[in-house]
């Protein structure tokens, strides 16, 4: 999937192999896992099983919807001789297509969690909490888990102080530490956040250069400590997992990566800091 989204990302374009009519067998890997589950709990299972969906679907089909989730402004047919060329027999699977059911998997009671391209394609939820302490949130948190990004590379030891401001907006403070011979380098960046819309209290904007802001989103909150938090964006680049503590449970960790797959977060990107 990630060899299809990239340059679908980079293009604006989603393709399909020529002439786009034949069947795409396709399978969520979540309903995959828990199939391989279902097999190694019940020996009884045994024979040839089909792990694909039940909703049979063209390539043309599976690339439309895949460039609907992500934006893509057309979709275009590939000439099969294109993928020959590149990939030879290995092609095939591709180029005529394979028309499979579960129907086994199915009739041993397993229950598809993604059972159709709009389930698969529902987009990145990025909801954020409809209630916010402002004054509980402000405070040191610590930088569990991230995504990688370039302001924050090669830094360990992260920390995100925020404090209300005499004009309602919030003083935000990033610091961290770049491993470094014979000492470490402390980064440090300075900027404020605010909340525009106070319907939404939990989408806020941040800035750390003039008026150029990024997004904020509080996600998931431990509501009655505010000991954790999951924070996002408009968009699937940024995730941060952050705690008013240097470590973490291995629970809450668990709890939280969880929520985030749930979400249509990609968690392998996850980079867990030091």
């Amino acid at each position: 999937m990630r060899q299809m989204i990239r340059p679908l990302k980079m293009t604006k374009a989603s393709v399909a192999i020529g002439p786009g009519t034949q069947v795409f067998p396709w399978i969520d890997i979540r309903d995959l896992c828990r199939a391989m589950l279902l097999f190694i709990e019940n020996e009884a299972l045994q024979g040839v099983f089909n792990l694909v969906a039940p909703q049979q679907v063209t390539q043309y089909d599976f690339a439309r919807a895949l460039g609907k989730a992500y934006g893509a402004w057309m979709t275009l047919i590939a000439p099969q001789a294109v993928f020959r060329l590149i990939y030879g027999e290995a092609s095939s699977f591709l180029t005529s297509g394979q028309r499979v059911r579960p129907t086994r998997l199915l009739e041993a009671g397993f229950d598809f969690s993604v059972a159709s391209l709009n389930d698969l394609f529902q987009g990145l939820d990025n909801s954020t909490i409809d209630e916010l302490d402002l004054q509980r949130y402000m405070g040191r948190w610590y930088e569990i888990a991230r995504f990688d990004h370039r302001f924050e590379r090669g830094l360990m030891g992260v920390t995100a102080t925020y404090s209300l401001r005499s004009d309602g907006s919030i003083r935000v403070e990033n610091k961290g530490y770049k491993p470094h011979t014979p000492y470490d380098i402390c980064k440090t960046a300075v900027g404020h956040a605010k909340i525009p819309d106070p319907a939404q209290p939990g989408k806020l904007k941040v800035s750390f250069f003039l008026n150029f802001y990024s997004d904020y989103y509080i996600m998931e909150l431990d509501r009655e400590n505010y000991a954790y938090v999951l924070v996002g964006s408009s968009s699937d680049k940024y995730l941060w997992i952050l705690s008013r503590t240097p470590q973490l449970p291995e629970e809450v960790k668990t709890k939280l990566v969880a929520i985030a797959d749930r979400r249509g977060y990609d968690t392998t990107r996850l980079q867990w800091i030091q």
